[in-house]
């Protein structure tokens, strides 16, 4: 797959049926910028899974910096959903 999907997002794996794996970068404007994983309400279907570096599993306490690429588990279904709180 490893294609670009949309300015600042990249899709790295098709896992098959609804589910794909996104790089995506936060944008500064974006609602989850500067914020804690624990403090966003992402929605059902999506998962933050690691940084692009590889450097550690997301959890509660991540901040989505502004700049800096995600991991993403994501239903096709709320893509749209997931790019309003990451992206725009």
């Amino acid at each position: 797959v490893n294609e670009l999907v949309g300015d600042g997002t990249r899709s790295l794996e098709s896992i098959g049926g609804n589910l794909e794996i996104l790089e995506i970068e936060i944008t500064l404007e974006a609602p989850a910028a500067g914020r804690r994983l624990d403090q966003i309400s992402l929605p059902r279907g999506s998962l933050i899974i690691a940084n692009a570096e590889g450097e550690r599993v997301s959890t509660a306490e991540t901040v989505l910096e502004p700049g800096h690429r995600y991991l993403i588990a994501v239903e096709t279904a709320v893509m749209d959903e997931v790019m309003n709180v990451l992206r725009w």
